[in-house]
């Protein structure tokens, strides 16, 4: 009988803390936080602006990637 009551109030105090778990947790029901989130996952998913376009190195005269596409050196 001892263990019974044991048992029995483990559950509750397991049902208990998992109940205020879920209330804490649950997120707001509200039109507005709706809205907020929607806004923030839109937010999320669009795209920022540009980066500024990167400027290119001119080719060095010794570089042997040069030498490589240069036709007329074969």
């Amino acid at each position: 009988m001892n263990s019974l009551i044991f048992l029995v109030a483990l559950v509750l105090l397991s049902v208990l803390g998992g109940l205020l778990l879920w209330l804490r947790e649950r997120g707001p029901r509200s039109m507005e936080a709706h809205i907020r989130e929607f806004e923030r996952q839109r937010e999320a998913l669009s795209p920022g602006p540009l980066p500024p376009p990167r400027r290119r190195r001119p080719p060095e005269a010794g570089d042997p990637d040069l030498r490589a596409k240069d036709p007329r050196t074969g």
